[in-house]
C-alpha cells in the first residue's frame, strides 16, 4: 500500500504551481501587459481595482474594462525516465478581467472586478512508462496540473492631494483545480496512478493597500502596493491506484484501487510592487518597476489526509522568493495610437533539488510583450501579445528524475474601454 501514498504525496505538491510557478507577470490586460506590468504609477478607473486603487479617484466618472487574454501554454519535463523530456499539451486558458469603476467627485472614486488572478494548465496525455520497464505498456496514467485562482474584488480611492492618491481593495480568491500523477516505486515493479477532483478552496482575506504620486507637471510619476499573505486549505477528492509490473504476455491485475479525501495546507504568499514612469520627450514614455514576493514562506507543504487508514505524510519545496524586474516604454504614434514594448525578468523560484514537470521550470523567466490600439475620448480598442518563458537543469526529488525542464506560453491580450 505504500506505493499508494508515495503516488499521492508526489501528486499533491503540483496542487501548488500557481505559487511557484506560471503565475504570470501580467495576467491580463492589452496595455500594461504590454508594459511589462509597470501599471502601479499610472493606472486610473476600472483597472485600478486589480493594479492600484488608488488609481480609482482618477480617470473618468464611469469606466467599464473588459479583457480577454487567451493563453496557450505548454510544459516539458523528464517524467519516468531521466533526461528524456515529455512534451505537453498546447493547452489555452481563457484569462479574462471584467471592472468597473465611478467616481462620486474630484476625490473619491471606486470600483469593483472580477479576473482571472493566477493558474496553471499542464497536461501531459497517456505518459509511456515502457521506457522504464516494457511490462507496463498498458498503463499510461495522465499527468496533469490544472488550476484555476480567480478573485472578486471592491475597492476605493482617495485623492489626498492633486500629487497623492491612496487606496485599497478587498480581494476573495477562489481556487478550482484537478490533477493527475504517475509514479514507479523504488523496484519498478509498480506503477502508481492517482488522480484528484473537484479540488477547491475559497478565502475572503484578501487585501490589496496601494497609493501614487503624480509630479505638478504631469511628466512623472510613481506608484507602490502591498498584496497581503492568505492561507490556503483545499480539499479534493483523491482515487489512487497502482498495477504489478507483469511480462507483456500477462495480464497487469489491479493490485488495489482506493478513495478519500485529501486537505493541503499552505500560504499565498505577500507582494510588494514598485513601479514609474518619466516622459523622456513628447510622446515618449520610459516605465520602469520591481515586484517582491516572499515564496520562501513555502517551505513545506502540509497535507492532512488517509488513504487506506494510512496518513499522507507533508511534503518539502523550499522555494525561493521571486523579484520581477521590469522595463517598458511607451511611443504615441498618433494622437489616438499608442506603441508599447515591455520587458520582464523572473528569478527562480522552484528549487532545482525539487523541480517537477508540471512546475514552472527552475531557471530564470523572460517575458516580452507588444501592444497597440485605438484610443478615443470615450472608447479605447487595444491588442496585444506577449510571449513568456523559463528553463533549466533540475531533479525531480520525489519521481527520482533529472533533466531538462521548461515552460512557455503565449497570450493574445485584448481590451475593450468605455467611459462615461
Amino acid at each position: 500500500m505504500n506505493k499508494i501514498f508515495i503516488g499521492v504525496t508526489s501528486l499533491l505538491i503540483s496542487a501548488q504551481t500557481f505559487s511557484a510557478g506560471f503565475e504570470k507577470s501580467v495576467l491580463w490586460s492589452a496595455k500594461w501587459a504590454s508594459l511589462a506590468g509597470n501599471a502601479a504609477a499610472g493606472v486610473t478607473g476600472a483597472d485600478a481595482v486589480y493594479f492600484n486603487p488608488a488609481g480609482l479617484a482618477d480617470g473618468a466618472n464611469n469606466e467599464l474594462s473588459l479583457n480577454f487574454s487567451p493563453t496557450y501554454s505548454q510544459f516539458k519535463g523528464p517524467i519516468p525516465v531521466s533526461n528524456v523530456q515529455v512534451t505537453s499539451k498546447k493547452n489555452m486558458s481563457p484569462v479574462f478581467g471584467a471592472l468597473f469603476s465611478h467616481k462620486f467627485n474630484e476625490k473619491l472614486g471606486v470600483g469593483a472586478g472580477y479576473y482571472v488572478s493566477g493558474g496553471t494548465n499542464a497536461e501531459y496525455k497517456s505518459v509511456d512508462f515502457t521506457g522504464v520497464r516494457t511490462g507496463f505498456d498498458e498503463v499510461k496514467p495522465d499527468v496533469m496540473a490544472k488550476l484555476a485562482v480567480t478573485e472578486f474584488s471592491l475597492g476605493a480611492g482617495y485623492k489626498l492631494s492633486d500629487n497623492f492618491n491612496i487606496g485599497a481593495a478587498w480581494r476573495a480568491v477562489f481556487i478550482k483545480a484537478d490533477l493527475g500523477s504517475g509514479k514507479l516505486n523504488t523496484g519498478n515493479t509498480a506503477l502508481t496512478t492517482v488522480q484528484m477532483k473537484n479540488f477547491e478552496d475559497k478565502n475572503y482575506a484578501g487585501f490589496k493597500l496601494g497609493a501614487k504620486y503624480i509630479s505638478n507637471d504631469k511628466k512623472w510619476g510613481t506608484g507602490l502596493t502591498f498584496r497581503n499573505s492568505i492561507k490556503i486549505e483545499a480539499e479534493g477528492d483523491v482515487a489512487a491506484g497502482y498495477e504489478a509490473y507483469a511480462p507483456v504476455s500477462t495480464a497487469h491485475p489491479t493490485a488495489l484501487t482506493t478513495s478519500g479525501k485529501v486537505k493541503i495546507k499552505n500560504t499565498f504568499p505577500w507582494n510588494l510592487h514598485l513601479d514609474g514612469y518619466y516622459e523622456v520627450i513628447t510622446d515618449l514614455t520610459l516605465l520602469g518597476g520591481i515586484t517582491y514576493t516572499k515564496y520562501s514562506a513555502d517551505q513545506t507543504l502540509v497535507i492532512d489526509g488517509t488513504v487506506a487508514g494510512t496518513d499522507i505524510t507533508d511534503i518539502d519545496q523550499k522555494w525561493k522568493d521571486q523579484y520581477n524586474y521590469r522595463l517598458a516604454a511607451e511611443y504615441k504614434a498618433t494622437q489616438n495610437i499608442p506603441i508599447r514594448v515591455g520587458y520582464v525578468l523572473t528569478t527562480q523560484v522552484t528549487s532545482s533539488d525539487y523541480a517537477r514537470a508540471t512546475f514552472s521550470s527552475p531557471g530564470k523567466g523572460h517575458t516580452f510583450g507588444v501592444g497597440s490600439g485605438y484610443e478615443m475620448e470615450k472608447m479605447q480598442f487595444l491588442v496585444g501579445f506577449e510571449h513568456s518563458q523559463a528553463e533549466g537543469d533540475g531533479k525531480d526529488t520525489n519521481n527520482g528524475v533529472t533533466g531538462k525542464f521548461e515552460s512557455a506560453g503565449n497570450t493574445i491580450n485584448t481590451t475593450f474601454k468605455l467611459m462615461f
